[in-house]
């Protein structure tokens, strides 16, 4: 799920989720997806299996994750009865744009199938990768417009 909407913390915010195994993921390796604006610890049946940022005792120690893109832990659940728990420090932003960028979300945790969550994150790159390509272009061309133009400073026509 996503949590939203978080404006100030003093204290980490402590979340667990119970997994339950009802076989629907059978024989498929399982994973979580992970996406953060603040600093978090996720714990699997309570040993710690990823650490996002750091989150510290308060908010000056604190130091985010910044994680945009997704990250991809993969886990193994040990029984049928799994408890899922999340130490979370959101970021407080002093700047409102920033977290509109960011549409908000200051926690996401998703568990899937490895594969379709390593697909979902390629898509997600494949969607910024041609933009970038574009953009990349019109530099190029600007750079190489600027070379001429100073190059052959007499000819105008490179304007």
């Amino acid at each position: 799920g996503t949590v939203t909407g978080v404006q100030t913390c003093a204290l980490p915010i402590w979340l667990r989720g119970l997994l339950k195994d009802t076989g629907y993921f059978k024989d498929q390796p399982l994973s979580l997806s992970l996406t953060t604006t603040g600093a978090a610890e996720f714990y699997l049946n309570g040993r710690l299996i990823k650490t996002l940022g750091k989150v510290g005792s308060d908010q000056q120690s604190m130091r985010p994750s910044m994680v945009i893109r997704k990250e991809i832990v993969p886990i193994k659940l040990d029984g049928a009865t799994n408890i899922l728990a999340i130490r979370y420090r959101p970021a407080l932003f002093q700047r409102k744009v920033f977290v509109d960028m960011l549409e908000n979300t200051v926690l996401d945790v998703e568990l899937g199938s490895t594969e379709r969550l390593i697909n979902e994150k390629e898509e997600e790159s494949n969607f910024v990768r041609i933009p970038i390509f574009f953009c990349g272009v019109f530099l190029v061309l600007t750079v190489f417009h600027f070379v001429l133009f100073f190059y052959y400073r007499k000819n105008r026509t490179n304007l």
